[in-house]
């Protein structure tokens, strides 16, 4: 009864298509694996930015005695100045930290959230698709974001607008790289200095030393957050440290003591390593070169307490971020471009900026 009934076989499924190892570019809406280390690079920007805020509440206290110790005011008065200036820094602190940092919370995160067989990659939160955003993936990158928790890759023939070269691009990535030990030497004495001034100023603007020591609470996180914002603003400023971005190549500059001598440079190729680019965070993680087509190696334990999940020797990768820095978008999208384009590396010197 059955001689003539035909079942259709279920169709195979489609092939999954290979990554373009060397310029595909993927896109993924959640920070992943690739930043699970990153709370460990000594990186000072997230930093600053959360002592920074806390260190501007020293300025409404500050105005509250000035206005009454040294102009005579009524305490209505200085604390409504206070109250003004405090509530407006709470505000602009609040959408500054809520810009810079995207809401990741980098460094805890160790599941997988991109398709690291794709050398480039980017994390776009749902909250950076702005209009000006939108504008760069759909016009220039021809995409359109998904859904969140969803990811894309993006069709590699309609990318070769951004595979151009273009001229090197020089950025300062304020406390956005990790640094060696005369930096923190500095910042040590550069703190120690900028307390010594703010106690001497402070004990005017409260009429007195025996004043001042009143508040004793007060002037201890006064002290100690002024001592690390100065410390490491000057720091900053006594060995500063440059990026240059070429087509096919990024170079870290590290300079000597006010900018002199020769710098230490380190040099990465753009166009082998592995590159992930967070544009929550505006932060970079820089991997080593592996076989195309090959994802990130799996966690393992360390060896060490906790025993916590890490990557396997010689696999962490390292960071920078631009947070901090003017033009970080534009910075971030160029350094995708660096990485993708077809244009040869120009002929630039080893150990100078621009030559």
């Amino acid at each position: 009864m059955f001689e003539n009934l035909h079942i259709a076989a279920a169709p195979p499924p489609a092939p999954e298509p290979e990554p373009d190892f060397a310029r595909g570019l993927y896109l993924s809406e959640k920070m992943g694996h690739e930043f699970s280390a990153v709370g460990k690079s000594s990186m000072l920007a997230q930093t600053i930015l959360s002592q920074g805020f806390a260190i501007l509440f020293i300025i409404p206290i500050a105005l509250f005695y000035g206005i009454r110790n040294l102009l005579g005011g009524s305490i209505l008065l200085a604390g409504l100045a206070a109250g003004v200036v405090g509530a407006t820094l709470i505000i602009l602190g609040i959408i500054a930290m809520a810009r810079v940092r995207g809401g990741n919370n980098p460094g805890t995160s160790l599941k997988a959230a991109t398709d690291s067989r794709y050398r480039i990659r980017a994390i776009i939160p749902k909250r950076r698709q702005n209009q000006g955003f939108r504008q760069w993936a759909e016009v220039t990158l021809h995409v359109k974001p998904k859904e969140p928790e969803e990811i894309q890759q993006l069709d590699v023939d309609d990318l070769d607008a951004e595979r151009g070269g273009f001229e090197p691009i020089i950025v300062r990535p304020w406390f956005g790289i990790e640094r060696r030990k005369r930096f923190w030497y500095a910042t040590l004495v550069c703190g120690l200095i900028g307390v010594s001034i703010l106690l001497f100023l402070m004990q005017f603007v409260f009429g007195g030393w025996s004043a001042m020591m009143k508040s004793g609470g007060f002037m201890t996180y006064a002290a100690f957050g002024f001592a690390m914002v100065s410390g490491a603003i000057g720091a900053e400023l006594i060995y500063p440290v440059y990026i240059r971005i070429v087509p096919g190549r990024l170079d870290i500059f590290r300079y000597g003591f006010l900018g002199s001598g020769k710098p230490e440079v380190q040099t990465y190729d753009l166009r082998t390593i592995g590159l992930c680019v967070d544009f929550g965070t505006f932060t970079v993680a820089l991997e080593r070169p592996r076989p195309p087509g090959e994802p990130l190696p799996e966690f393992v334990a360390s060896k060490r307490w906790p025993y916590a999940k890490i990557h396997p020797d010689g696999h962490t990768p390292d960071y920078f971020t631009l947070a901090l820095s003017p033009g970080r978008m534009e910075h971030c999208q160029k350094l995708i471009q660096a990485a993708r384009t077809t244009e040869p590396t120009p002929d630039l010197p080893d150990d100078e900026l621009l030559g």
